[in-house]
């Protein structure tokens, strides 16, 4: 599991190093999904905040919905497909929304690949855990604005108020 953690943080890596202009910023776009989701104004504005002090101004290409299904495994390598979600931002909100996207899970041996994803990860971007884990909240509090409900609602919010860490 470490060595397919340590792979495909190296492609995760490849794709936030490359530029392509016209990309929508990621930034922007979290910002108003937060706004749309988060009516308490204290949690909103805790968010935004942390958005604002966590944005680096990169504009590297965030697939920012890159995991394990969306990577096909073939003779000449991985290709990354499903790029609906592209936008250009910052290399750690791609890491978190991985996080997110499969924070749920707790099968093995997907908790130790996801495990190794985030601490590689966090380790070849220079990222401490707290900063991870606001990106994790950021992003988690974005994704509550595409329209969850029930369960999975209640485990964004949690996630959103600081209330899990994932795969730490």
């Amino acid at each position: 599991m470490e060595a397919l953690a340590e792979r495909f943080v190296e492609l995760q890596l490849q794709v936030n190093a490359t530029t392509v202009p016209g990309l929508p910023p990621l930034v922007p776009r979290l910002r108003t999904e937060i706004t749309a989701s988060i009516a308490d104004e204290a949690l909103h504005g805790e968010l935004l905040a942390l958005l604002d002090g966590l944005d680096d101004g990169g504009l590297g290409v965030c697939h920012y919905d890159l995991s394990p299904d969306n990577v096909l495994v073939g003779p000449d390598g991985w290709v990354v497909i499903d790029w609906i979600t592209a936008a250009a931002g910052p290399s750690a909100a791609d890491l978190a929304r991985t996080l997110v996207m499969w924070g749920r899970v707790s099968a093995e041996p997907i908790v130790t690949f996801l495990r190794g994803v985030r601490r590689i990860g966090a380790a070849r971007r220079g990222l401490g855990d707290v900063v991870l884990d606001d990106w994790v909240r950021v992003v988690a509090a974005a994704r509550l604005g595409e329209g969850f409900e029930g369960e999975e609602a209640a485990w964004l919010r949690q996630v959103a108020d600081g209330g899990l860490r994932l795969f730490a």
